[in-house]
């Protein structure tokens, strides 16, 4: 087993995290309009809604404290390994190893603007496995390309049979292509409009429409050039 690099870094609950999130969202927004509509204030409703959505935003750190674990990811040339340890005194809390003979296929993603990767792991005898990263801070490279790389190094030693399969995400597929198509139909054509008829204004949502286009297409390229190293 020849060591590549390994990464200290974060792992999420994201599940038990996103029905926190949901709860909190729609029981808060609940709250404050019951409140609102008994003292007939709608500054209570309208200045609570702005709060409880925008809370986890500035908050984030906060809010997902006791989801998280801290991780340590060992890449290997024939194996990758996950240790979580326990925040309260450091000590390990699971252990995993996933040799690279056992996995089948696999989906990794990385967020082109923070933070956040997920990789998704389906095993020979079906089983899927998943771990969700934040707060990376180690290493050169995210943990999702230097994965891709690991197993680039695997698979070409191997028969094409006994390859690792990516599994390309929405933006690398072909409905992907089609979606990014009309995105960029759309966004021509509000342009054209708003130079015709405001040609002195800019308005927000334009500008927020072009950034998240912009981040389609750099999670488009990353996507593709993960697919190249396979």
């Amino acid at each position: 087993m020849e060591l590549i690099q390994t990464i200290e870094t974060t792992t999420i609950n994201n599940k038990n995290y996103g029905i926190f999130i949901f709860v909190y969202i729609f029981g808060g927004i609940a709250l404050f309009m019951l409140v609102g509509l008994s003292l007939h204030s709608v500054i209570i409703g309208v200045g609570g809604y702005i709060t409880v959505m925008i809370s986890p935003l500035f908050f984030e750190k906060q809010f997902r404290k006791r989801f998280i674990k801290k991780a340590t990811v060992v890449f290997a040339s024939d194996c990758l390994q996950i240790k979580q340890y326990r925040f309260s005194d450091n000590e390990p809390d699971d252990v995993a190893e996933l040799p690279f003979n056992d996995i089948k296929s696999y989906k990794a993603w990385a967020s082109s603007k923070n933070d956040f990767s997920s990789i998704k792991f389906i095993l020979a005898d079906g089983t899927k496995t998943k771990y969700t990263f934040v707060e990376q801070y180690g290493g050169k490279d995210d943990i999702v390309d230097i994965l891709h790389k690991s197993i680039g190094i695997f698979n070409k030693s191997r028969a094409e049979g006994q390859k690792i399969r990516l599994i390309p995400n929405l933006f690398a597929t072909k409905a992907g292509k089609y979606f990014i198509a009309v995105l960029t139909l759309l966004l021509i054509t509000t342009i054209i409009v708003q130079i015709i008829y405001k040609p002195k204004t800019i308005p927000f949502s334009l500008l927020a429409g072009a950034m998240l286009y912009l981040q389609i297409l750099a999670q488009r390229r990353k996507d593709l050039d993960a697919i190249k190293e396979q």
